[in-house]
């Protein structure tokens, strides 16, 4: 599509990725950011870094200045959709197209929608968008153009189909392979494939055994699995309470499946079956089409040294990550490989790209795993409870906790 003047609302580090990535590709557009935040500073620094002109960009708090958009991304949290599009409406017409990147679909359209019908009528054409990548933290210091090389979810039937098919060609544009399914589909699988993800990690990292494996003088991680899979971590927390508040029906619902997977893998190992590494290579052939760059193959030699069960319990935990996306993937029909983002990836990795190592390590010797599990989940179930229960301010402490571990381990 044509556009003289695109508005991105919300400058934090994927309103300020997709600035840049429209930039590069889109070179005769006039691009306006809108924030109300202070963030002057860093959106110029990420500019600057990656060469894009000022003369091009505007970042700006005056709603006034949107006026003329052709399309508005609304790059903001779910739960700030209603009150930008009251902010920016009064200098807005039905000729201009609206999509989002709202990580949790159901909500973000029935919000984006309700708030349109009120500012500007039925007729304004707005089309439900996920990109489904980012980078560790948040802020547009952690903004790049690369975060929207990635795979993309456009939730059908919302709008007209030539408003569809522009909104497409734009986010095909600045390199989003994009795939449609409904919101409800979405939610699902993103309630598993990140929101869970994120949960598991958040809690991995609050446990006991990884402070103490952390206050090591030398954290010993072969094959890069502690890195990798934590990775995602270092977050924001506002970001991530209003996630697990919007997608929590979803994230409940599929973090009972993975537990009792994870419940189930450490009975069968605890029973040295054969049952287990017949599932441990079934599910490698699941999953070896969504490998990790991060994730590598370790020998017992290298973590024999140090940490032996922690990387046991991580190839544990891999294991019951990747049951569970299988499974979600035979409920909706929807290929994940082709919509996996790195913290999946990253999740899976050890069962996807080292299953000989997982063996290995479960094999060697007499693990006694059941307290780390049960640690784990202690904490997990805790997560869950302050997302069931809607414990907001318990929820930022928890993942400004875990951000905080991560950040030290790199």
């Amino acid at each position: 599509m044509q556009l003289k003047k695109l508005v991105v609302v919300g400058a934090g580090q994927i309103g300020t990725s997709l600035v840049l990535a429209a930039a590069a590709a889109h070179p005769e557009t006039f691009i306006v950011a809108y924030d109300t935040a202070c963030l002057s500073g860093e959106f110029r620094q990420a500019l600057e870094a990656a060469g894009v002109h000022g003369n091009r960009v505007l970042l700006t708090s005056d709603p006034a200045l949107l006026e003329g958009a052709d399309l508005v991304v609304l790059a903001t949290p779910v739960g700030n959709f209603k009150a930008a599009i009251a902010e920016i409406s009064p200098w807005l017409d039905c000729s201009t197209l609206f999509t989002d990147v709202g990580s949790v679909k159901r909500l973000a359209q029935s919000r984006i929608r309700a708030a349109l019908n009120q500012s500007l009528g039925p007729e304004a054409q707005y089309v439900p968008f996920h990109i489904l990548n980012g980078n560790a933290g948040s802020g547009p210091a952690t903004a790049a153009a690369s975060v929207f090389k990635a795979p993309g979810v456009l939730v059908p039937g919302q709008a007209r189909l030539d408003a569809e098919a522009g909104i497409a060609e734009f986010w095909t544009s600045v390199g989003v392979s994009v795939y449609s399914m409904s919101a409800d589909q979405h939610d699902l699988i993103f309630g598993t494939t990140s929101h869970l993800e994120h949960a598991i990690m958040f809690s991995l990292m609050n446990t006991n055994f990884i402070a103490e494996h952390l206050r090591a003088d030398i954290v010993q991680d072969p094959g890069n699995w502690l890195h990798a899979m934590s990775r995602i971590a270092v977050a924001g927390p506002l970001m991530w309470a209003d996630n697990f508040k919007d997608n929590g029906d979803k994230v409940l619902e599929t973090a009972a499946h993975f537990r009792r997977y994870l419940v189930q893998f450490l009975s069968l190992l605890e029973e040295r079956s054969p049952i287990l590494t017949e599932s441990l290579h079934r599910l490698h052939i699941y999953a070896r089409d969504m490998q990790s760059l991060r994730i590598q193959p370790v020998s017992l030699s290298e973590s024999a040294r140090s940490g032996l069960k922690v990387t046991a319990f991580l190839g544990l935990l891999s294991l019951a990550i990747t049951a569970n996306v299988q499974r979600v993937e035979s409920e909706t029909t929807q290929r994940i490989a082709l919509i996996a983002n790195p913290s999946l990836k990253d999740g899976m990795g050890p069962v996807a790209v080292a299953p000989n190592s997982v063996e290995s390590l479960f094999q060697s010797c007499p693990l006694d795993l059941e307290p780390l599990v049960r640690e784990f989940l202690e904490v997990f179930d805790g997560t869950l409870r302050l997302i069931e229960e809607e414990k907001r301010e318990a929820l930022l402490l928890l993942v400004t906790e875990a951000s905080a571990r991560r950040t030290a381990l790199t």
